[in-house]
């Protein structure tokens, strides 16, 4: 099971929506874009502002029309149990941020639980274990990027332990150290088993031995800092993630009556 606390952007819901009847179909289309494009760059980047986001997803919902509850409000579903989770395409994931009319609602669905149902029926192997490769590989290039930022932070202080030899050396040692070794993102398109994990394995070995060398940088940096310049120790290479999901189980529960209904995913950010 994957650690859903960590997901990013978790705010963000589909809401069930369909185009009304008097919806130009060219004009929608264009809007779903314009959405998907501005929310993307707001996610991703921090591209954007939130009164832009608001201003063309209020352009778009003009055209839906949602289903509404007893309450007043609207069924709704965090786009993270598609768009955080680690056990699919880092493009699908991305993919996820938008909204998706009737149809493509359909065959993303679909897609998406067909690639569910390969995951546990033990498919992509080796795929699987290059996401989480490609996922530590980020974690360390962001926890090295946070050491720095503390090192830089502490280098100016005038306190007298940033003049000790214990400071100095971790400094000159965290200063050294090489960037995170580049790993490949996985295609967005997974294929077939075709090779053993034996040629990731040079992969992975390079990975962990990167992880060793911030592991000591990050100790001896602590050990030379008050607390509020400590860091946290980077993670381990995990197992790969379960794809045995209650919650994936329970989005494909709640989305299927409202595309039968004819009812695509708004996306409510």
């Amino acid at each position: 099971m994957w650690d859903r606390a960590t997901v990013p952007v978790v705010g963000v819901d589909w809401v069930p929506a369909r185009p009304r009847a008097d919806a130009d179909a060219v004009e929608l289309l264009r809007s779903v874009d314009e959405q998907a494009s501005v929310v993307g760059g707001w996610l991703a980047d921090g591209d954007g502002d939130g009164a832009q986001v608001a201003q063309v997803s209020e352009r778009l919902l003009a055209a839906l029309r949602m289903p509404q509850q007893l309450d007043g409000g609207w069924p709704s579903f965090r786009v993270s149990v598609i768009g955080g989770n680690p056990l699919f395409p880092p493009a699908w994931r991305r993919e996820a941020y938008r909204t998706l009319l009737p149809d493509q609602a359909v065959a993303a669905v679909a897609r998406w639980q067909d690639w569910n149902h390969r995951l546990r029926a033990g498919e992509f192997a080796r795929y699987r274990r290059h996401l989480v490769v490609w996922e530590l590989a980020g974690h360390l290039r962001r926890w090295q990027e946070a050491l720095v930022e503390s090192v830089d932070r502490a280098v100016v202080r005038s306190n007298a332990w940033t003049r000790t030899e214990q400071f100095r050396t971790a400094f000159a040692r965290i200063r050294e150290l090489s960037p995170v070794p580049a790993v490949e993102e996985p295609e967005s398109v997974p294929s077939p088993d075709v090779n053993t994990l034996d040629d990731l394995a040079v992969v992975v070995a390079t990975i962990e031995e990167h992880r060793r060398a911030l592991l000591r940088s990050g100790r001896d940096f602590n050990r030379s800092v008050p607390a509020a310049f400590k860091r946290p120790a980077p993670r381990e290479i995990l197992a790969d993630p379960s794809p045995d999901d209650l919650w994936v189980d329970e989005f494909f529960l709640w989305a299927r009556p409202f595309l039968d209904d004819g009812y695509g995913l708004y996306l409510w950010a």
